[in-house]
């Protein structure tokens, strides 16, 4: 699930940021960062960086502070590359017991979260070579 490596991205990025940063989130800050990898995943689609942003987290010695984690598309493709091959992999799958080859397809229709991930259209856009090799 892509929201899910955004949120453990935006996780590991807190720990580096914030030393001793251990049980540093609340379940409302966890809840609020889920929502903001949502967010990131959308603005992605339309823009080459997103920023999450939890603002007014607790933190040991330095009182409330905002967080900031930044993430540019290069690095979206870097650590969803695993779940971008498996989709890879279901599409040819699909084409192949369909018998169909991709680039007699006139129209590809997304549904649901797959129209909010930019990498999905760009698989899409790559069937066709990868089925001919």
């Amino acid at each position: 699930d892509y929201d899910e490596l955004l949120y453990q991205y935006a996780l590991a990025e807190i720990g580096r940021q914030v030393p001793n940063s251990t049980d540093l989130l609340t379940v409302t800050d966890c809840m609020r960062l889920r929502l903001e990898a949502t967010r990131a995943k959308i603005a992605l689609s339309s823009h080459p960086t997103a920023t999450m942003i939890l603002q007014g987290v607790e933190v040991r010695g330095l009182g409330l502070q905002d967080i900031e984690i930044e993430i540019g598309r290069e690095e979206f493709r870097r650590i969803a590359s695993e779940l971008n091959d498996r989709v890879e992999t279901c599409i040819r799958r699909a084409l192949t017991l369909a018998d169909v080859d991709a680039s007699t397809l006139d129209l590809v229709l997304l549904a649901g979260q797959g129209l909010k991930i930019f990498t999905i259209p760009e698989i899409l856009s790559g069937c066709s070579p990868i089925l001919h090799n």
